[in-house]
């Protein structure tokens, strides 16, 4: 332990020889560099004295600089809250125009679209019903034609059953009337004996004769009852398609008819709205054409007076650095316009400071 104590002493008395070798050299650089320092607070003293006598220079023409900084800055100002005032005009009338004006005309656009939808519907429904009336007459004159052939098939077969029985009872007649006179030529020669069988003869043969045109006349009035029949039901249904049908083109046409001319107003509303959106389109591009001339002119005039001020300044500017006098060492002070403040004399900080520090070396060494 004391061998470790004493060597910690010696460790300890190395280091604290060190520390004073350090602090003696510390203690002689800032020395120097206080010599160093009050040189260079002597030639800052000078440069600052050399910087006094523009002082007033410096202060006038940056007041001037800075009041035509502060007008371009209203100029800024000033253009910018017209620039806005005219967008916002633009846009409301923008609005205006495309809400009062474009927004109705594509809504009755629209609108009509839709009607004309339905208007085409409505042929769509027409042609459908055209359609089902043509396959109505289509089968009506099928059935009709059927019925006319059944018509003349019957007619036809009943005037072939009438003239076979005429032809038969013809035949008959001729028989009748050669039996008739062969009889007469035998009662000539028996007069009085086949008198009698004659008459009988010849009544029954006429009753026959009179039988057969009573049957045939029944069937004339059979076949000429059907015939009215048929044709009667043919007619009928003849004038009840005729019916049906001049009722149905009636209302067909009538429904054409309005659909035309809903389709023709519909075609003149719609012209109307298009020509009215095309002089609003137009009275528009005007307004925009002239908005944009409007702008443009304010926005060279007010650029004009920002160059004029720019140049102004630049002039200024000029003006000033060759008006800059020089320092009492040769040196050109280029900086001249661009400080306002003098700087503070650099020599009474350092005189404040560098005692401290000093005073501050010997508490630090006793304290290490």
């Amino acid at each position: 332990m004391e061998a470790m104590f004493t060597e910690m002493q010696t460790a300890v008395e190395q280091q604290g020889a060190k520390q004073q070798a350090m602090l003696s050299s510390y203690k002689c650089s800032v020395a120097e560099l206080q010599k160093v320092n009050d040189r260079s607070v002597s030639g800052m003293m000078s440069t600052v004295t050399a910087f006094q006598s523009i002082k007033g220079l410096v202060h006038s023409s940056m007041a001037k600089c800075h009041a035509g900084m502060m007008e371009q800055e209203t100029l800024c100002a000033e253009t910018k809250r017209t620039l806005q005032t005219l967008l916002e005009e633009h846009e409301q009338e923008l609005q205006k125009k495309l809400l009062a004006t474009l927004v109705p005309g594509l809504t009755a656009l629209g609108e009509m679209n839709e009607e004309l939808k339905q208007t085409l519907q409505r042929h769509y429904a027409v042609a459908e019903q055209m359609e089902r009336m043509r396959s109505e007459s289509a089968s009506f004159f099928r059935d009709h034609l059927r019925a006319l052939v059944q018509l003349r098939e019957t007619a036809t077969a009943a005037l072939t059953s009438l003239q076979t029985e005429q032809e038969s009872l013809t035949q008959r007649i001729c028989e009748a009337s050669h039996t008739h006179a062969t009889r007469i030529s035998q009662v000539i020669s028996c007069m009085e004996g086949q008198m009698r069988l004659l008459d009988v003869e010849t009544k029954s043969g006429f009753s026959g004769l009179l039988g057969l045109s009573d049957a045939l006349q029944g069937r004339v009035a059979s076949l000429k009852q059907t015939m009215q029949t048929e044709c009667g039901a043919v007619e009928q249904a003849a004038s009840a398609r005729q019916g049906r049908a001049e009722a149905s083109s009636s209302g067909l046409v009538t429904e054409l008819r309005q659909v035309g001319e809903r389709g023709q107003a519909t075609l003149e509303e719609s012209s109307g709205q298009v020509s009215s959106l095309q002089a609003h389109l137009s009275q528009l591009g005007q307004d925009t054409r002239q908005w944009g001339d409007t702008t443009r002119a304010t926005v060279h005039s007010l650029s004009e007076g920002q160059l004029a001020l720019i140049r102004d300044g630049q002039t200024s500017a000029k003006a000033l650095q060759q008006e800059t006098p020089l320092g009492r060492k040769g040196v050109v002070l280029e900086e001249a316009a661009g400080s306002v403040d003098p700087p503070e004399p650099w020599s009474e900080v350092h005189r404040d400071t560098v005692p401290v520090d000093l005073s501050l070396t010997p508490s630090v060494t006793q304290g290490r």
